[in-house]
């Protein structure tokens, strides 16, 4: 089983929805990642939110979400099969 580890930052008081989930990068180890946290975690911007970092382990050739589908909603109104 191959893992990769992808590096986000998030800003939840981003007021313009754009900046809230940054992807820094993929790396082959949770150390990589923790080391381009310490490389980044001064620069500006990231230093506002420190707490923000997220770490994620990814299993390679492996379905990890929406395995049932998804349905979408307008105005609280399910569309598509059964929804019109």
């Amino acid at each position: 089983m191959t893992k990769i580890y992808e590096l986000h930052h998030y800003d939840p008081d981003s007021d313009n929805g754009i900046d809230f989930d940054k992807k820094i990068g993929v790396y082959s180890s949770e150390a990589l990642a923790q080391q381009a946290i310490e490389r980044l975690r001064d620069k500006p911007g990231f230093r506002d939110c420190p707490s923000g970092w997220l770490i994620e382990e990814v299993i390679v050739d492996k379905d990890t979400a929406w395995e049932q589908g998804f349905v979408t909603f307008i105005d609280g109104v399910e569309q598509g099969k059964g929804g019109q």
